[in-house]
């Protein structure tokens, strides 16, 4: 894979830092630089490569680490179902990261990345969709050993241009139809994880399109409405 350490969150996490501390309001924690596209993987590379990087990452400053365990649904080029890491990769990762006491954040949509964050303990799987070329296939099975690893899992469920469509478009129209089967089929998923004792973390994937920090409480709300948890 190909490691890349890159500043400007970092940067921003340091303005914010001294823009909170004069209006005495909380800070911000940042995962450091991401690797191009979704860090795709590059041939002849050493196994070393993630253990640099972690490194090179807490060397910067970076509060925690985030891996992209799969690639993404907004990034050309990379395989959302695909483990873009190897179990090896991500265990080295991971153990380095936990030597220098940092948790690690891994990005997961298909299937197999969830197998591989897994085995290499991350502290949480963000979006955990298991996803298939044909859609979302819940294994029971994988969930049950993520929720006795005690990993914790981020599902991600508001989507800010699920939000846009539907404000902005009659419900009949494909796109609008598409994205509430879509939806269905995630907030099942997400039943199905709290059934299997998965423990959940709320977050908003601000930085996607129509995502903003903005709209964080709208995964709150749908955890409510949408998956049936307790307020």
């Amino acid at each position: 894979p190909a490691f890349a350490v890159v500043d400007a969150e970092l940067r921003m996490r340091r303005q914010f830092h001294l823009d909170a501390a004069l209006a005495e309001l909380p800070g911000a924690v940042a995962a450091g630089g991401r690797q191009p596209e979704h860090d795709r993987r590059m041939a002849g590379e050493v196994l070393d490569a993630p253990r640099r990087a972690v490194r090179s990452q807490v060397k910067a400053g970076a509060d925690f680490l985030k891996v992209f365990a799969t690639g993404g649904n907004t990034t050309p080029g990379t395989n959302s179902c695909a483990a873009q890491y190897t179990e090896a990769d991500m265990c080295a990762l991971t153990e380095e990261a936990r030597r220098l006491d940092k948790r690690v954040a891994a990005h997961v949509h298909g299937t197999p990345g969830v197998r591989t964050a897994l085995a290499a303990r991350v502290t949480t799987i963000e979006h955990c969709s298991f996803l298939h070329p044909g859609g979302i296939a819940y294994e029971p099975a994988l969930g049950r050993r993520i929720a006795e690893a005690g990993i914790y899992v981020c599902p991600t469920i508001a989507h800010g241009r699920g939000t846009a469509l539907l404000r902005d478009q009659d419900p009949t129209t494909p796109q609008v139809t598409q994205f509430l089967a879509r939806r269905t089929a995630r907030f099942a998923l997400v039943r199905q994880l709290v059934a299997d004792e998965v423990q959940l973390v709320s977050g908003s994937d601000a930085g996607i399109t129509d995502n903003t920090f903005a709209g964080y409480p709208e995964d709150l709300v749908l955890a409510v409405e949408g998956i049936d948890l307790s307020p």
